[in-house]
């Protein structure tokens, strides 16, 4: 491989590393101003309007709290159910498939509704977290809701003023992320232009922005669409593929799908460029994330972002009001020689900051 004087700047710019990575789980967005739900008890009495998802929750759960009630969990078990009974039990599955596909669908119109936040607030702990990053600094996201999304982009508007704020914003490029990028050349690669000058909003299980075809042999399947932002009415989930007529889905993972969801090559780059991130920041702030024991991928990926070949001075600042969350983090960072500072809740973080 052979690099010429006229490439270096564009090397230079790849070179230049985060100094904060912001790494936000569902406590982040119960602390928000709209205190939307943790994961556990997701489920309030609304979800019993969703007669197929309630009926599946009652013989999931049976007699259990419905403070137990876990979305992921649920999510969890309809996607592999849907997956594995397709081929270990053919014949269950047409018993059971079609059941499972209307309560996912129903489920994902009840996630929609707890989670929607009107597109036109910000919160403003968000906000005031994003003022402390700098414009290289990035953003990765644990949850499915548009909170994050709305208040990043509105500090970028506000940082860059009138210059083309959506283009600029954290929270809407680039748009190759999500899908290839539509140029005259054709495909291209690697990352073009100002793409890697300033950090990124990455959603590592999916986002309620987010449909993509739910047909996995159909060609758009390999892209995702982001609704937010977007000038082309009519781009809901439930529509028909305009490749092949399949209904169109939003783009949620659960932490047990995940593996199989990184086999989707858009979700692949939101990881990579995710380790790219944090293994070259010097300062985590890790808010409102605790670690379900079927989060193996997240789990492997903060542990082996903090591992680093030469001592970095990583400074890591949990932010929970768990103590038992906070004890995750020194279980599971505390070995790789990061210095821990524990916080209680985000106003005292944001305070101390």
């Amino acid at each position: 491989m052979f690099l010429s004087v006229r490439d270096l700047p564009e090397m230079v710019k790849l070179q230049t590393a985060p100094e904060s990575v912001v790494f936000l789980g569902a406590g982040a967005s119960f602390a928000s101003d709209f205190s939307k739900p943790t994961m556990r008890s997701f489920f309030d009495a609304e979800h019993e309007k969703y007669g197929n998802l309630a009926r599946l929750l009652t013989d999931f759960y049976g007699t259990r709290p419905r403070t137990e009630w876990n979305l992921e969990e649920i999510l969890g078990y309809i996607d592999l159910s849907s997956t594995r009974l397709a081929r270990w039990d053919p014949r269950r599955v047409l018993l059971t498939d079609d059941r499972h596909a209307r309560a996912y669908g129903e489920c994902l119109a009840y996630v929609d509704e707890r989670l929607g936040v009107d597109p036109d607030s910000v919160c403003e702990r968000h906000a005031r977290l994003f003022r402390s990053l700098a414009p290289r600094d990035s953003v990765v996201s644990l949850n499915y809701d548009l909170i994050a999304d709305q208040a990043l982009l509105r500090v970028d508007a506000d940082r860059v003023g009138a210059t083309n704020p959506k283009r600029r914003s954290r929270a809407m490029k680039p748009a190759s992320l999500l899908a290839a990028p539509n140029l005259m050349a054709g495909f291209v690669p690697g990352f073009i232009g100002d793409e890697f000058e300033e950090g990124f909003l990455l959603k590592l299980h999916g986002s309620l922005d987010w449909i993509t075809c739910s047909n996995e042999q159909c060609p758009a399947a390999s892209d995702i669409f982001r609704r937010t932002g977007s000038e082309i009415p009519g781009q809901i989930a439930g529509s028909p593929c305009r490749r092949c007529g399949s209904a169109l889905r939003t783009v949620l993972v659960p932490p047990v799908a995940s593996k199989r969801a990184l086999e989707h090559h858009q979700l692949q780059l939101q990881w990579s460029i995710a380790y790219r991130e944090l293994s070259r920041a010097r300062t985590w702030v890790v808010v409102g994330v605790s670690l379900a024991p079927s989060d193996f991928d997240v789990r492997w990926l903060l542990r082996v972002s903090a591992a680093r070949e030469f001592d970095s001075g990583l400074v890591v600042h949990v932010v929970n009001p768990s103590r038992d969350a906070r004890q995750q983090f020194r279980e599971l960072l505390g070995p790789a020689g990061v210095s821990l500072v524990e916080h209680d809740g985000m106003d005292s973080f944001l305070v101390a900051k």
